[in-house]
């Protein structure tokens, strides 16, 4: 169901979308600077997936979080607030572990599908996933 109100979709509790089959992308980078104990920091709204940046983007947080087996959290830098524009007009990798992602508030941080992808954050049936703080809009669910 595509959120067609003007009202963008504000996700403060669990969401799971089921069943949805994709490749996790490769570049699994970190910055020991930018890691809490069994968590990462997204330092960048840019939606890069490149490890010679030097910054973190949410995309990059989500494939180092997959590929820890422990539950990751992922949280975001007081620098990153705004819109994280899905750029490259893909989803976000498909979250195969579980994580925890907390935003920097409803108001603060928006995740913008741009019309172009059908969920922002998906899971296998199996995996715990929990989003708190932050805004989710222009995504078809």
């Amino acid at each position: 169901m595509k959120n067609t109100s003007s009202t963008p979709f504000k996700m403060s509790a669990l969401a799971v979308a089921v069943g949805m089959a994709s490749t996790v992308q490769a570049g699994i980078c970190t910055d020991p600077d930018e890691t809490v104990a069994a968590g990462f920091v997204v330092t960048t709204a840019n939606d890069s997936n490149s490890c010679t940046d030097g910054v973190i983007s949410l995309r990059e947080a989500i494939n180092n979080a997959n590929a820890n087996s422990d539950e990751s959290t992922i949280t975001f830098g007081s620098s990153v607030t705004g819109t994280i524009a899905l750029g490259s007009y893909l989803p976000l990798p498909q979250i195969t572990e579980d994580v925890i992602i907390t935003g920097p508030g409803e108001a603060n941080l928006t995740i913008d599908g741009d019309d172009s992808v059908s969920y922002a954050f998906y899971s296998s049936s199996y995996t715990a996933m929990s989003i708190d703080g932050l805004t989710i809009t222009d995504t078809s669910y």
